[in-house]
């Protein structure tokens, strides 16, 4: 019986890590999170939307609402100083301001944090783009955007005519990015 009841929980294990890796799994390869009841990934059904309005504070203290930039095309990150991924993709998007900066693109920074570890931040990577901080805020600004389970980092893209077009929750790759913008911003001219 003893052995019965030992074969019987490790059985268990391995079927609850399974699906456990399956699930992580599917996050991963989508960039997505559950379904919602539609069948459609819930972060997505923001797509198409008007962009929300939110004001937050810059490194200054000054206060800026994201409809300082209306008209412009506008990636707007949500990341923190202590995320790996956003680390990775926040100098693909200083490269990416300067390329697109005449084209009417706007990368905004919306940092989940403390205002000295974004200062320090925003100098040690060189950000060209204007940055927000806030705490609760900038949480209830990214649910607004589609996000919904608070992954970071997480970006959304907002065309000239204020709606969202695009979001990807986790990191986006330059390649991804570069398509968006193309898309939105149309050839090079």
């Amino acid at each position: 019986m003893k052995n019965f009841v030992w074969v019987i929980l490790a059985l268990l294990v391995i079927l609850s890590s399974a699906i456990g890796g399956y699930y992580l799994q599917l996050i991963i390869s989508q960039g997505s999170a559950p379904l919602d009841d539609t069948g459609a990934p819930t972060h997505e059904t923001v797509i198409g939307e008007p962009r929300p309005d939110f004001s937050l504070p810059d490194p200054s203290g000054d206060m800026r609402t994201i409809s300082d930039w209306d008209g412009d095309i506008l990636a707007i990150n949500f990341w923190a100083t202590w995320c790996a991924p956003c680390k990775d993709e926040i100098p693909e998007f200083v490269e990416l301001q300067k390329q697109y900066r005449d084209r009417g693109v706007t990368f905004v920074g919306v940092a989940i944090d403390s205002n000295a570890a974004v200062t320090e931040f925003i100098d040690r990577y060189g950000m060209n783009y204007p940055v927000l901080i806030g705490e609760q805020a900038a949480i209830d600004a990214a649910e607004a955007y589609g996000n919904e389970l608070g992954a970071l980092p997480y970006t959304a893209f907002v065309d000239r005519a204020g709606r969202i077009s695009h979001v990807r929750r986790g990191r986006l790759p330059k390649p991804e990015a570069e398509a968006i913008l193309q898309q939105l911003t149309g050839p090079a001219g």
